[in-house]
């Protein structure tokens, strides 16, 4: 989960000049940073894990090494977390004693902080259930893999309308842990503005658009 992000004036500003010059800029990570941080939320992890598969969880754990001893004395399922919501940390699925997260299986660059939470929950189910779930997840295409992802979280909330309000309020009440006192903005839409103001169908686009752009958001 990420730790850092620019003030929303700095990100306003590259914003702005990559529509300008619609060259390559060094920054996407901080048009998603917001994002990811409400996806990586307990609730609404929980919520899609109890919608999908009622006897599913998500779990906490502080260090790695305690995740094997972990996962094989809990008789709980799910999703786990390993590390501090404050510094960061990772998601794993957890199945019958069995850790599997996205770094090794070759879903997700090695490293980076974007939507492991999502393909902690589809890694998940699809081992628990093979048939009924099968994501095309495949090893080192990172940019096809945001893709499958934001397909399935757009599945799941055109799908469940209490999953997306509270989706969509969790967004509207975001406040920025390092700059707390700045509104912050959703771009990569074609009218941006202040998180509180967005609305649904602004939501849609933005999926679609970090979807499209999947491959910008590889290395964040």
């Amino acid at each position: 989960m990420p730790i850092n992000a620019l003030t929303n004036n700095q990100v306003r500003n590259r914003y702005n000049k990559l529509k300008k010059t619609e060259k390559e800029i060094t920054h996407y990570c901080d048009l998603i940073y917001w994002f990811v941080d409400v996806l990586g939320s307990e609730d609404i992890m929980n919520i899609i894990l109890q919608r999908e598969r009622a006897n599913s969880v998500v779990e906490f754990v502080k260090r790695k090494g305690q995740l094997q001893a972990f996962a094989s004395t809990n008789t709980k399922q799910g999703v786990v977390f390993v590390g501090n919501a404050n510094s960061g940390g990772h998601y794993h699925s957890m199945y019958k004693g069995i850790i599997q997260d996205s770094y090794t299986l070759g879903y997700q660059l090695k490293g980076t902080n974007n939507f492991c939470q999502l393909f902690a929950i589809m890694i998940y189910l699809q081992t628990v259930n093979p048939i009924k779930y099968n994501f095309d997840l495949q090893v080192g295409k990172y940019a096809h893999n945001i893709t499958v992802a934001m397909r399935f979280l757009k599945t799941i909330l055109r799908r469940n309308q209490d999953i997306r309000d509270k989706f969509v309020d969790d967004i509207r009440r975001f406040q920025s842990r390092d700059f707390p006192d700045d509104d912050t903005w959703i771009f990569l839409v074609k009218e941006p503005k202040p998180l509180y103001n967005m609305t649904i169908h602004q939501l849609f686009e933005y999926i679609d658009n970090v979807s499209v752009h999947g491959q910008k958001f590889t290395n964040c």
